[in-house]
């Protein structure tokens, strides 16, 4: 999907998130970060997705800092509390009538773990109410007739932490016969999960994992590496984990099922659900 004017609002509240973190008492730098963006943002080809702009915006401001991972702090707390959660929530999936959408319930929870959007969310109170949620009517009984023995699935995968509970739905996935890889981001803009973050985890025991060359938080066409390009082409099933790769793939291409939370309004409105739903669809 293109950039919506609406968009400016969240990359200047990230542009004043990167400010706090990086120079808490410095209120020079923090404003010479934050008129950057603005000066960015006036500039900005609105063809383009928000995660491409993004992708060429934040390390206009932490570059020159020398900064590689702003958020590397809240990143490991995300990672280290759903290890901390998995046992538990893999018994809720091993238990439940639906093992697979129960796993696909739960990876989508995941998805509120977000460090590039304003909206706060209690994800770990969403893990319960999870259960009762509503989604995926029309697109996961199309989504669950393809997993079969021998499918090939590939997962794009968006955050760290919510990488973590990815896990279960890969175990799932396996076991029903699928074929699994799961895509992480080349490097990290915000808090995106990074071939580091997949053996933290441990996904890189469960499925193969390949870096999709992205250096934007969302799966950007043109920056990803031409092996991704290949597994996407050649997927039984494609995945897209998350809003990042949905305003990405969203319009651009066809036959991809989009799992994420719908955290702002320009998101919320071209899904035409609730701000803060949970969504699973199939564009084909």
């Amino acid at each position: 999907m293109r950039t919506s004017s609406d968009c400016f609002a969240c990359f200047m509240e990230g542009a004043a998130r990167v400010a706090r973190r990086v120079a808490p008492h410095d209120d020079a730098l923090g404003e010479r970060l934050v008129r950057r963006m603005a000066e960015l943002l006036a500039r900005a080809d609105l063809d383009r997705p928000p995660p491409d702009l993004a992708a060429e915006f934040y390390p206009e401001l932490t570059d020159p800092l020398g900064i590689v991972d702003l958020f590397a702090d809240h990143k490991d707390e995300a990672n280290a509390r759903v290890l901390e959660l998995l046992p538990g929530l893999e018994q809720t999936v091993r238990q439940a009538s639906d093992p697979l959408r129960a796993a696909l319930g739960l990876s989508l929870v995941g998805n509120y773990i977000d460090a590039g959007v304003s909206m706060e969310f209690d994800w770990e109170h969403a893990l319960e109410a999870e259960k009762h949620a509503a989604w995926g009517e029309e697109a996961y009984p199309v989504f669950r007739e393809r997993i079969r023995p021998g499918a090939q699935v590939l997962i794009m995968g968006d955050n760290a932490g919510e990488i973590g509970l990815d896990t279960l739905l890969v175990k799932v996935l396996s076991e029903m016969g699928a074929e699994v890889t799961y895509a992480v981001r080349d490097k990290p803009v915000l808090n995106d999960a990074t071939l580091a973050d997949a053996e933290l985890v441990g996904m890189t025991r469960l499925c193969r994992v390949v870096s999709s060359g992205s250096d934007a938080p969302g799966a950007v066409l043109g920056r990803l590496n031409a092996e991704t390009l290949r597994l996407m082409g050649r997927a039984d099933v494609l995945l897209s984990k998350g809003q990042g790769n949905f305003e990405s793939l969203e319009g651009r291409l066809n036959n991809v099922f989009f799992a994420l939370k719908a955290k702002c309004r320009v998101v919320a409105a071209a899904l035409n659900v609730e701000q803060g739903a949970s969504v699973f669809v199939h564009h084909e």
